[in-house]
Order: structure tokens, then sequence, then C-alpha cells
């Protein structure tokens, strides 16, 4: 009996599992499931805040940031402009605004991990300098996605999937003429901006 005419057949007639295993082991993955979740919030995101009230841009990079202070998603509007950072992650969430530090738990393990806000402070005061803008123009929240808890009370711009939309909507004072802000968009587009900028 020869095995291999048989596997070479079987290969042939199932050549479509082997992809289709890889794709599945792909978005089953911690990575997988980060970028799912990622485009559920850009969707939600487009579908909420359109076009011309809104303008959105998404994975930008500052001229001269480095390679991990890119932003997930910007939305330029009347009311000021929004970064926006997404973190896919499960379990407990233990933090406060001014700690270095929060704490993941997850399944009996602990995961330290770097203050995101601190992190998107960093980034809303440099967005702020490179547009020209009043830092209180610029406004920044940190989007939690995946089956997660906070643990400990979290300032109101600490978001989830679900109330990521109520936060944005809640600053409804016009700070920007309509002017203002195509202004803004076109300088982004037309600057030193790295090149990895998605419109909607």
């Amino acid at each position: 009996m020869e095995v291999e005419p048989q596997f070479i057949a079987l290969l042939k007639a199932y050549w479509w599992f082997i992809p289709l295993l890889v794709v599945s082991c792909f978005f089953s993955s911690t990575v997988g499931k980060g970028l799912i979740n990622e485009w559920r919030v850009r969707l939600s995101l487009s579908r909420s805040f359109t076009k011309p009230e809104y303008r959105q841009l998404h994975d930008l990079s500052l001229p001269g940031a480095a390679d991990n202070d890119t932003i997930d998603h910007l939305i330029i509007s009347a009311y000021g402009v929004f970064i926006i950072e997404t973190r896919h992650m499960r379990g407990w969430i233990y933090g406060n605004e001014d700690q270095p530090f929060w704490t993941q738990k997850s399944h009996k393990k602990s995961l330290r991990f770097a203050n995101p806000l601190l992190r998107n402070q960093h980034l809303s005061n440099e967005l702020a300098k490179t547009l020209g803008l009043d830092n209180e123009y610029v406004h920044h929240t940190v989007c939690f996605i995946d089956s997660h808890r906070f643990k400990t009370p979290m300032p109101e711009n600490v978001t989830s999937s679900d109330t990521i939309l109520s936060y944005i909507r809640s600053f409804n004072s016009r700070v920007l003429t309509d002017r203002q802000t195509r202004e803004l968009y076109q300088s982004i587009r037309k600057s030193s901006f790295s090149p990895n900028w998605k419109e909607i």
C-alpha cells in the first residue's frame, strides 16, 4: 500500500482546508481578535460621525514621532479634535489617572502595562502643538474592547465600545468654525504626517 499517492490525492481534494485553517487560527489569536475589534470600533465611528460635521483619519503617525507613537483614530470636528486609542484586553483592569502603570488580571495572571492615558496625553499635546491649537481643543480617550471590567474608578475619557460614542457626543459646544476644521483636515493631509493615514 503506497501512502504517498494517497496523501497527495487527499491533499488535492482538501487543499482549501489549509488556508481556511490558517485564517481561522489567525482570527482566533490575540492579534486577530484585536484586529477584528479595531475594525469594529472604526466601523462604529464611521457610521456615527459622518462628513461634513466630522472628518476621520486612522493609523496616523505624527511627524518625528517614535514608531509606537501612532494614533489609532483621529476625529476632527467643530466640537474639537479627538484622539482615540483602542486597547484589546480581557479580565479585570486596575489603575488610576496618575499611576505610571496599570494592572490587568485574567485567569489568575497579572500583567502590568503602561498607563495609556499618559501616552495619549503626550500625543494630544504633540498634536495640538503640530496643528497650532490650544490644548483644550484636543481631547483624548482610551477605548477598551473585548470582555474586560474596570475594578477601580476610571476617568470619563476611559471608555469601552459601548461608551465611546456617547463620550464624543458629550462635547456639543462648537469651539472651531467649519473653515477651521477644513483647514485642520487639509493641513494634516498636506503636511509631513506619516503616509499610512487612511481617510473616511
